[in-house]
């Protein structure tokens, strides 16, 4: 079995969704990969992966929709959740 690697950097500009589907499509065709596995790691401790249907142009819109509704940008009580698992490594520990 072939293993193929590299660093893809997409460039975003803030909170969203971005598609980098024509990105990965371009590798496995400059690698000439007609089948196999991917493994998409993101490295970056505020962002998640995602992968979802785009067939229909609403799929996104409900995506957002749902995140903001289970992970709303302010709530009550938010900060203070927060403050509370923040707390500061003893320096044994670093």
């Amino acid at each position: 079995m072939k293993w193929l690697k590299t660093i893809l950097f997409i460039k975003t500009s803030g909170k969203g969704f971005y598609n980098f589907t024509d990105a990965i499509n371009a590798q496995l065709s400059q690698w000439e990969i007609e089948e196999g596995m991917a493994f998409l790691f993101v490295q970056h401790t505020s962002a998640s992966l995602v992968i979802n249907e785009n067939y229909a142009p609403s799929a996104q819109t409900d995506m957002e929709n749902f995140l903001a509704h289970i992970a709303p940008k302010e709530s009550p009580g938010m900060l203070t959740l927060w403050k509370a698992r923040m707390i500061p490594l003893p320096t044994y520990a670093l």
